[in-house]
């Protein structure tokens, strides 16, 4: 079993409307290595609503409205890619 408890600062809303670290944000993107690696037979992901909302940033790093949920949207397919079955709770 895997326990993942990506970084949500760049995702949450409590950033304020600052600009996103888009290193902060690759944990996510990495975390598909260690599914890799360990081949576990479970994956808990814990983070915040907003992750939801994961889509590319603007050169400010700024998230960009128009694809806002487009890269959380791609990382959920990739997931299931594996098998995964997905399950959102509040």
């Amino acid at each position: 079993s895997i326990w993942a408890s990506l970084e949500c600062t760049n995702f949450s809303n409590a950033k304020g409307g600052q600009p996103r670290d888009a290193d902060s944000r690759t944990l996510a993107e990495h975390m598909f290595m260690y599914l890799d690696v360990l081949e576990p037979d479970y994956f808990w992901v814990e983070n915040v609503r907003e992750f939801m909302s994961w889509g590319p940033l603007d050169e400010n790093g700024k998230p960009v409205s128009r694809t806002k949920g487009k890269d959380y949207v791609k990382w959920i397919e990739k997931v299931k890619s594996y098998s995964f079955r997905f399950i959102v709770t509040k």
